[in-house]
């Protein structure tokens, strides 16, 4: 029988590393917090806090999204991999102008069934995929935001290189999150530091998987930084440009989400996301069911288990801020994830300890997928 881990009861300040399906390292703000694990692991309980000092340099995990080890522990049978198997063997014909081009989830799954088997047939696929994007033509940057993670994931996932590229995919990289855009926000980066939408949140995701495979710490900082501003700290990054205010807690002080224990006209808007439900009309209440903060936060989860990895610590940034959004949706909102949102089910579950009903095989998302798979 596998050893069943004990809970484990932190003081202020003091840290623990868990791993297990997705291991991540919390910090939290609470005296006593119980640390959950999905599955059976090996954990560290702290002891005395050490005296202060400098903190640590960030330090990058192996792979963006899951260390190898824990990758090939994975099952290569059971529904949640027979879809990765399926999207795998499907057509990739990349785009980073077709903004609902499922290209990019194809060539993830073809990585992940790559490294996870050693097909070699598979791997070629995501090289040749990979190939074709140094000459793609761009679009709006919502299709390129909402493109590029998957593939940089596949690209780290076999471990590509740019002989068999024939190019220097980190330089193109570089280039490619500041190149001209169309129809909105000038470049990727533009609309990651304007766009508290689904359109910045998606380029959350692109400059945190384009930077932390190039390896830029300077870029990454920045990065962690704005998202941090969009998960509700001002004092990080505050240049968003918002729309109407009414579902804003706080108007002057506007966020992409709404603080702990706020409301408005005495209706809880705890996690609320106030620039996706403006769309909806003004403040109203029982919650419209507006779809766009599903899509905000397929961006936003993966941004944040991104740098997360990286050593910057996301996850519990502005009270669990993705928790709670998470929460009043399918809470206050009575509006679970559905469709291709449903892949954010076992993210949530991994990063924040929660158990909610998986069933599989969730749905592919417009930049990642496959999660009841990598973290069961």
């Amino acid at each position: 029988m596998p050893k069943e881990l004990p809970t484990i009861y932190l003081k202020a300040g003091q840290t623990v590393v868990v791993s297990g399906p997705a291991p991540l390292t919390h910090n939290y703000d609470k005296a006593k917090t119980r640390i959950r694990a999905t599955a059976p692991g090996t954990y560290v309980e702290p002891g005395d806090p050490d005296p202060p000092g400098p903190p640590d340099p960030p330090t990058a995990r192996t792979g963006l999204i899951i260390d190898r080890a824990v990758l090939m522990a994975l099952p290569t049978s059971g529904p949640a991999w027979n879809a990765v198997v399926a999207a795998a063997g499907q057509p990739i014909s990349p785009s980073l102008s077709d903004q609902d081009s499922p290209a990019n989830v194809r060539c993830l799954a073809a990585a992940l069934v790559a490294a996870r088997t050693g097909d070699n047939a598979k791997r070629a696929a995501v090289v040749n995929a990979l190939r074709t994007l140094r000459t793609a033509s761009l679009d709006r940057a919502l299709a390129l935001a909402r493109e590029l993670p998957a593939y940089v994931i596949a690209a780290d996932l076999i471990g590509v290189t740019d002989a068999e590229l024939g190019y220097d995919f980190k330089a193109w990289l570089r280039q490619i999150v500041v190149a001209p855009t169309s129809g909105g926000p000038s470049s990727l980066t533009a609309s990651a530091k304007e766009r508290p939408n689904n359109w910045g949140t998606h380029a959350h995701a692109a400059l945190a998987a384009a930077w932390a495979y190039v390896g830029d710490q300077a870029k990454l900082d920045e990065a962690h930084a704005i998202v941090l501003g969009w998960l509700g700290d001002r004092s990080k990054y505050s240049g968003f440009k918002y729309g109407d205010l009414a579902w804003q807690a706080d108007p002057s002080k506007p966020v992409g989400i709404n603080a702990v224990g706020t409301k408005i006209q005495g209706h809880d808007v705890d996690g609320a996301l106030p620039e996706e439900m403006r769309r909806s009309g003004g403040f109203s209440w029982p919650p419209p069911k507006q779809n766009y903060c599903w899509e905000a936060l397929q961006g936003s989860f993966l941004a944040v288990l991104i740098l997360q990895r990286t050593g910057r610590e996301t996850v519990s940034a502005s009270s669990n801020a993705l928790e709670r959004a998470y929460e009043w949706l399918v809470g206050a909102a009575s509006f679970p994830p559905s469709g291709d949102d449903t892949f954010l089910i076992p993210m949530c579950n991994a990063m924040y300890g929660v158990t909610d009903a998986v069933n599989s095989p969730v749905g592919q998302g417009k930049n990642f997928g496959f999660s009841d798979w990598l973290w069961p």
